[in-house]
């Protein structure tokens, strides 16, 4: 079975952060960070636009299996 994790990022000043996650690292630091701790990076989602359809947040997906 497989187990999911959602990390919430906004862009600040030019570049993704975490918003209140992480101590407000940037995408490929989370992704980092989370491979360390056998998180496998997936996908992102879109979340927020910010109306001139340029994303202005977004989820990054991780998952692991987990022992059943």
């Amino acid at each position: 079975m497989k187990q999911y994790k959602y990390i919430s990022l906004k862009l600040s000043w030019g570049e993704y952060r975490t918003s209140k996650e992480k101590g407000k690292l940037s995408h490929r630091e989370v992704i980092d960070s989370m491979a360390e701790r056998g998180w496998k990076y997936v996908d992102h989602v879109p979340v927020l636009s910010d109306g001139y359809g340029r994303i202005s947040a977004y989820d990054l997906v991780f998952e692991r299996d987990t022992a059943e």
